[in-house]
C-alpha cells in the first residue's frame, strides 16, 4: 500500500468533515488472555486504512479549520524492557515513510494536543469511529474513548465516521483487488494440498493446519479460525473445533481465508473424503453448484444482495421440490439458513447493505449452502467476485469446484 493511497484516504474523509472539527481514530490496544498472555494484536481497520500502520495504541487526528488542515500520527515510544519482551516498535521516520503523514509524535503528547483543539473556541464538531454493532467497551477501543471525550468536551457536537469509512471502503482500487486475488491463489494452494492428504482416519485439526501453514506463508494473515468440517459437523455454520476425524463416505466442507496485506480471500468448497461422491451427495452438490454458478452469472452493477440471494432461493425451491424434500418456498429455510453473500476486503466480512445496488470496484463472496443435518451433510461453495464495469471478474476462477475435476484431482 502506498502512502498517496493513504493521503487520498485521509483528504476523502476531511472533505467530508464539517469546518471547525477534529476527527480522533484509534488503532486498538492488546488484550491479554487469562494466563497474562497477549493475544495477537488486531488492528483496527479503519485506522489502518487510513494510515497504513500496524500498531498498538496508536492514534490518528484530523483538524479541519477552514483552510487549515492538520494531520498527526501519535505513535507508542520505543523502551528498552518491551522492546526485549514484544520486539521494536516502527520509529518516527519509519511511521511516517509508511503513512504519508509528516507529524508523527509520541503518545505522550497526545494529551497536550487534544487540549489544546479542546481550547479552540470555534471548535464545533468531534469525530470519532463508533463501530454500533460491538457494544463491548472492553473490545472497542473507539467506544471507550468516545464515551471518555463526551463527558470531558462542553459545547461541541460528536459524530461518527463509521458510515463514511464504511463508504469509501466499499469501492476497492487495483492495488486491493490484486491482494484479494493473491490471497485467493493462496487458497487455491492450500486446498489442493488438503483434498490431497485427506483420507479417512485424518484429523480436521491437521487439515486446518495444512491450510493454515499455506496461508502464513505465502499471505501475511489468516483472516478468521479455517472451518474444516466432516460430515454432521458440516452442518454447523461456523464449526471450528476441528477436533474429528474424517470418515469413509462423509464430505469435508472447508471454509477458509488468506490476507494479503490484511486483505482478505474467502473460500469455500466440499469434497468428499473418499475422492468420489455417493450418488445423493453429487445431486445435492450440483444443486449448490448450480446455484452458485448463477449468481455469479447475475452480478453486475445495479443488482442487490437481496436479488442475488433470491436467485439461489429459487433455484433451490425448484431442486428441493423436484427431490421431494419440501412442498412450500419458506422450507427452503430448513435447508438454507444463511445469506448467499457479503463484501470482503479489510475485514473477512466488510462493511456492506444487502439492498444497495453493487457498483464497480466492489467485492464481494457468492457462497450458496445446503445442510441436511440427519444425512450429515453440509454443502457450500465460496467464490469471490469483483464487480466491474459490464459485469463481474471471478477472482477464484481457478480453484476447481466442478464434481468431476475434484474426483479427477483427487485420484
Amino acid at each position: 500500500m502506498n502512502n498517496i493511497d493513504l493521503k487520498n484516504r485521509r483528504k476523502k474523509v476531511l472533505d467530508y468533515m464539517e469546518n471547525n472539527s477534529a476527527a480522533i481514530i484509534f488503532s486498538g490496544e492488546l488484550i491479554k488472555s487469562e494466563n497474562g498472555n497477549d493475544y495477537e494484536f488486531e488492528v483496527n481497520r479503519d485506522f489502518y486504512y487510513l494510515t497504513g500502520i500496524d500498531e498498538e495504541n496508536s492514534i490518528l487526528l484530523l483538524y479541519k479549520e477552514n483552510e487549515n488542515i492538520e494531520e498527526k500520527l501519535f505513535i507508542p515510544k520505543n523502551d528498552e524492557k518491551s522492546s526485549k519482551w514484544t520486539g521494536v516498535k516502527l520509529s518516527v521516520p519509519e511511521t511516517m515513510a509508511i503513512s504519508g503523514i509528516e507529524k508523527v509524535l509520541y503518545l505522550g503528547e497526545f494529551e497536550k494536543y487534544i487540549n489544546d483543539i479542546g481550547n479552540r473556541q470555534d471548535l464545533q464538531r468531534i469525530y470519532s469511529l463508533i463501530d454500533e454493532t460491538n457494544n463491548d467497551e472492553n473490545y472497542n477501543l473507539n467506544l471507550r474513548m468516545f464515551k471518555q471525550m463526551y463527558k470531558v468536551f462542553d459545547n461541541v457536537e460528536f459524530y461518527n465516521l463509521k458510515r463514511c469509512l464504511n463508504e469509501l471502503r466499499e469501492v476497492k482500487n487495483q492495488y486491493e483487488v490484486k491482494c484479494i486475488y493473491e490471497g485467493a491463489k493462496n487458497l487455491k494452494t492450500a486446498i489442493n494440498m488438503a483434498m490431497k492428504i485427506t483420507k479417512p482416519g485424518i484429523k480436521e485439526a491437521e487439515i486446518a493446519a495444512t491450510i493454515d501453514y499455506v496461508s502464513r506463508k505465502n499471505g501475511d494473515t489468516i483472516p478468521f479460525p479455517t472451518i474444516v468440517a466432516s460430515g454432521k459437523n458440516a452442518t454447523t455454520l461456523h464449526y471450528i473445533k476441528c477436533r474429528d476425524k474424517v470418515k469413509e463416505g462423509d464430505l469435508v466442507l472447508l471454509d477458509c481465508g488468506s490476507g494479503v496485506d490484511k486483505y482478505s480471500a474467502d473460500v469455500s468448497r466440499t469434497y468428499p473424503v473418499s475422492g468420489k461422491f455417493t450418488k445423493l451427495q453429487k445431486v445435492l452438490y450440483d444443486l449448490v453448484l448450480r446455484a452458485n454458478k448463477a449468481v455469479i452469472e447475475n452480478v453486475k452493477p445495479g443488482v442487490t444482495l437481496s436479488k442475488l440471494n433470491d436467485i439461489v432461493i429459487d433455484i433451490y425451491e425448484d431442486g428441493l421440490r423436484e427431490l421431494g424434500l419440501i412442498k412450500t418456498r419458506e422450507e427452503v429455510n430448513d435447508y438454507y439458513y444463511h445469506f448467499v453473500s457479503h463484501f470482503i476486503g479489510l475485514n473477512c466480512h466488510d462493511p456492506f447493505e444487502k439492498d444497495k445496488p453493487l457498483v464497480p470496484g466492489n467485492v464481494i463472496t457468492v457462497e450458496p449452502g445446503l445442510y441436511f443435518e440427519k444425512e450429515g451433510i453440509g454443502i457450500r461453495i465460496e467464490d469471490n467476485v469483483l464487480v466491474t464495469n459490464d459485469g463481474y471478474a471471478l477472482l477464484t476462477k481457478d480453484i476447481i469446484k466442478e464434481a468431476e475435476d475434484i474426483e479427477a484431482f483427487m485420484n
